[in-house]
């Protein structure tokens, strides 16, 4: 594994570049570092997202869902005396 780190290049807003470099002074950092942590939180991110969503579909494959009529039902007893629990599958 190459643990050499590679250059990337990218257009952003002038206005973005300006924060960025107020953000720096701050906390005392490059605009690489502040770029690339920003990137790994960025994928991190995305990367539990499509996770989740994989998961989800897969709920709804082996019957792990809940009707949205069910939801609706429940939803339409919020804020009232009687509001009911949230639905489980």
């Amino acid at each position: 594994m190459n643990t050499a780190k590679q250059s990337l290049s990218i257009r952003v807003d002038p206005d973005l570049i300006t924060e960025l470099d107020k953000l720096g002074k701050v906390v005392n950092r490059s605009r690489a570092w502040l770029g690339e942590d920003a990137l790994r939180h960025y994928v991190e991110i995305q990367r539990w997202h499509l996770q989740e969503i994989a998961a989800g579909v897969e709920d709804i494959k082996s019957g792990k869902a809940i009707p949205n009529s069910e939801v609706e039902k429940w939803l339409d007893t919020w804020g009232n005396p009687d509001e009911k629990d949230a639905p489980f599958a």
